[in-house]
């Protein structure tokens, strides 16, 4: 069925005998951590359906009510809870039909053969077979061996089954007694081999773990500690199966001691409300339903646990080298395969018994170590299925396919393989057949190309690669938890003093801040094309702007980032923030590429973003920049710069009290509150500011520009002018920098002269520095506009750089000789006499 409109249409060709019973539910799809399930509806909701109680009466209805409810809320159908004296049974063959080739798979024709007077419909899926019938099942649950295509439900397992009424062609249409199937059906594929049960020295075997380090161990998983405290909705209502799931970990984390993991056992939420722990539900061995419980998880754990394996190999292997007759060197060939499985168990945690076995193996089957090897291999990879709660557990994983890692939707963290395996193992100890990777895998785990950086949006997002295609990418992005914003009108004068304090009570730049803070709180991930930098006297407070944002931002979305991280190779403190906070910033002389590095993160919509490990990719540039300093020449910067607005306040720091009231105001782990600042700044007008313009002009701009420039910076700066408005010195007449061409050595003196020469264009009144090296002297071209032409054999003989003013590409077309001959036509004069004119005429080669 594919919806409950059609529950009526079938309706007939439900039995009588189920159709008369007052137990039935509606169900309906739901996507549960990442798997499609079926729960159980309560067919008394009122519009919003709610699910329905596999246990409670109250919970169910009459057939026709249960119809009328589904085709009134809309869902896909109906379905039977089983009670104690209704006597059913229902059997699910999950995925044995084919519906284009009306084909059963073998096992399942052989059951259906088998039930050919029981009735029998195909489920809901198209691809599954139900059987209804009276009778008594050697147990319920599902069948032995790797695969389980075979479920058998019955009282007491606490279960509803879906009936859909489309009727298997050919089996009765009545529910009728079947034992004599059911019987075989038990001994055929329920019953587990017989095999040497675990002995009270084996229970006993290990030490018994501390109860506290098993609690704790629980209380690291999410999942473990709801199950520890009686939360069964993974287990779809399945108390039965929920308290085994609990008894397989207490076991495992207990070594094998059953008396330990009984006494957790009571004392958890599951524990606590199951009176049924204590009934007998095996009378014939006097055994309770926690001790069957145990018991299973018991020889579930001894299955797995290498040295249980170990000691059972080594004693069969004994004794066949006792014997060590031709018999049993075949029977223990025979054994191989059966062994294999268990020796990859051995392989991962036994290692030298493992080498130990096999050698042993090879002596006495004559096979080689290699190939016994191989065959431990195999099994490894073919090893059984994992648990439905280990699907669950990697559904909550993405696999980055450019960056070999693993991301947590849940965190957006990513994490290498191998942390990824032992995050596994941590979750689900000793239950792994393979490493997690494969297991992520073989169970269609999603792949995306890699991660990406979009505040304010999802966690997984639609957005172009750098493949160059849009698609699905991983948003690495956590929006912060906040309180709900509240009006504080104590709260809002107290910040807005305090950013005046910071800014030497500059209003202009008070508001220009604010607008800049309220901006990252109204459009995350917008880009603002200036950033501030505060500058202050030690202690004064200005960190506190940075904790705000971090509390109102979140911790991961903001960095606190030194010099000397920004000065890098790798930006992966900063590439995925929303806010990058620079603290004590002091940019030295020497550090000029600091400045152009910063420029792209400032302005430019994509950057290249180098990360440590991973592949160098462009990532959108979604993040902002504030600076703090003591510093007031933190940071080096042109006349023409325009990405810095520059505050400075050489007001001394308040008293302590101060600095407590405000942290205890807004800061949460100092005990404040971020609801007012949160209600101001989300709620500020920010209609005239315009995140594009250049940074607004201050007079503490000026102020830096003069703190941070050497007499040669501010020369070259001079020069670079000059040159760009067509000026040049001359010397005697001839001008050196109308020429369009000049020589290091020209270039040189022409430098030296002018950092000694009292009356320059636009001089700031300096005294002679120390002698320039040929580095500085290099720098200072460059730094001028002066391009490189490379080393050429000059008349003289000697190979000097020469440096092009203008006209690059004309003169790089010239040959060495010809600009060997113009420089010797055209001279110049080297000395500096501090006068700047239009030249005349150029050089008629250009």
């Amino acid at each position: 069925m594919n919806n409950a409109h059609e529950v009526s249409a079938v309706k007939p060709t439900i039995p009588a005998e189920l159709r008369a019973l007052n137990q039935w539910v509606c169900w309906r799809y739901e996507e549960r951590n990442g798997k499609r399930s079926k729960p159980p509806i309560n067919p008394h909701s009122n519009g919003n359906p709610t699910h329905a109680s596999n246990i409670d009466p109250t919970h169910w209805t009459d057939f026709d009510t249960a119809v009328a409810a589904a085709v009134r809320l809309g869902l896909e159908g109906v379905g039977l809870c089983l009670t104690e004296s209704d006597g059913l049974t229902g059997l699910d063959l999950d995925h044995v039909y084919n519906p284009d080739t009306g084909e059963l798979t073998t096992d399942a024709a052989e059951v259906v053969a088998r039930f050919a007077g029981a009735y029998t419909e195909i489920s809901p899926s198209g691809t599954g077979i139900r059987i209804w019938c009276y009778g008594k099942p050697g147990r319920s649950g599902k069948c032995e061996g790797k695969v389980k295509w075979l479920e058998v439900y019955s009282h007491p397992s606490s279960r509803y089954l879906t009936v859909t009424g489309n009727h298997w062609t050919g089996a009765a249409t009545a529910v009728t007694e079947q034992q004599e199937a059911l019987d075989w059906l038990h001994s055929r594929f329920m019953a587990k081999e017989e095999g040497p049960q675990p002995t009270a020295t084996e229970k006993d075997r290990v030490q018994t773990a501390d109860d506290a380090a098993v609690l704790k161990r629980i209380q690291g998983s999410a999942r473990l500690k709801a199950l520890w405290e009686g939360d069964t909705s993974a287990y779809d209502g399945d108390t039965s199966g929920a308290d085994l799931a609990l008894a397989n970990v207490l076991v495992r984390y207990c070594k094998g001691c059953i008396e330990q993991a009984d006494r957790l056992f009571r004392k958890s939420g599951l524990g606590l409300k199951r009176d049924k722990w204590d009934e007998i539900h095996d009378p014939a061995n006097n055994r309770t339903y926690g001790q069957m419980t145990l018991d299973k998880a018991l020889a579930s754990f001894l299955e797995r646990d290498p040295d249980t394996i170990y000691a059972a190999l080594d004693a069969a292997l004994k004794a066949l080298e006792v014997r060590g007759d031709a018999e049993a060197s075949d029977e223990a060939r025979q054994l191989l395969g059966t062994w294999a499985q268990k020796l990859t168990i051995l392989q991962k945690n036994k290692a030298l018994q493992y080498e130990l076995l096999v050698d042993r193996l090879a002596a006495l089957t004559g096979v080689g170590k290699r190939t016994i090897k191989a065959e431990v291999r195999q099994a490894g990879d073919n090893e059984g299925e994992i648990s439905a709660e280990q699907v669950a557990w990697l559904k909550q994983f993405v696999y980055l396919t450019k960056d070999n890692l693993f991301a947590d939707l849940k965190t957006g963290v990513c994490h290498p393989p191998k942390a990824f395996t032992m995050l596994a193992e941590q979750a689900h100890p000793n239950q792994w057949p393979c490493q997690a990777d494969i297991a992520f895998a073989r169970e269609g785990g999603e792949l995306l190309h890699h991660d990406t950086y979009k505040p304010g949006q999802g966690r997984i997002v639609t957005a172009e690669s750098v493949a160059g295609i849009t698609e699905p990418l991983l948003n690495t992005y956590n929006a912060p938890i906040l309180p709900e914003p509240k009006y504080d009108a104590q709260q809002e004068a107290m910040l807005i003093d305090h950013l005046a304090y910071l800014v030497d009570g500059n209003q202009e730049f008070v508001e220009y801040l604010l607008n800049f803070l309220a901006t990252l709180v109204q459009f995350p991930g917008r880009r603002i094309h200036s950033s501030p930098v505060i500058i202050g006297t030690k202690g004064n407070g200005k960190s506190f702007v940075g904790d705000l944002m971090t509390a109102l931002l979140g911790k991961s979305n903001v960095g606190v980032i030194s010099t000397e991280e920004l000065a890098g190779a790798f930006q992966d403190d900063f590439a995925a923030k929303q806010l990058r906070v620079v603290e004590e910033i002091k940019v030295q002389e020497d550090q000029t590429s600091l400045m152009n590095k910063l420029k792209p993160w400032i302005t430019n919509p994509r950057v290249p973003c180098n990360r440590k490990g991973r592949a160098k990719i462009t990532i959108d540039n979604v993040g902002n920049w504030i600076f703090f300093s003591n510093y007031e020449d933190a940071i080096r910067i042109e006349n023409d710069e325009r990405r810095y607005a520059i505050a400075i306040s050489r007001a001394l720091p308040k008293k302590g009290d101060y600095y407590e009231r405000l942290f205890q105001t807004f800061i949460p782990e100092s005990g404040g509150s971020v609801a007012g600042a949160l209600f101001m700044l989300k709620n500020r007008n920010l209609s005239q500011f315009s995140p594009y313009a250049p940074a607004i002009f201050t007079e503490a701009r000026e102020e830096m520009i003069q703190n941070t420039h050497s007499a040669l910076d501010r020369q070259v700066a001079v020069f670079r002018q000059a040159i760009k408005d067509g000026y040049y010195i001359h010397g005697n007449g001839k001008g050196i920098l109308a020429r369009g061409i000049i020589t290091f050595d020209e270039w040189a003196d022409l430098v030296k002269a002018a950092m000694t020469y009292p009356q320059m264009p636009d001089s700031y009144g300096y005294t002679a520095p120390k002698p320039l090296s040929p580095h500085a002297i290099s720098k200072a071209a460059a730094n001028a506009g002066l391009v490189k032409l490379g080393r050429k054999r000059l008349s003289d003989g000697r190979k000097q750089m020469v440096y092009a003013l203008e006209k690059a590409d004309f003169w790089r077309a010239q040959s060495e000789s010809a600009i060997a001959e113009y420089i010797d036509t055209h001279p110049g004069a080297a000395s500096f006499t501090g006068e700047a004119k239009k030249p005349a005429v150029h050089a008629t080669t250009h």
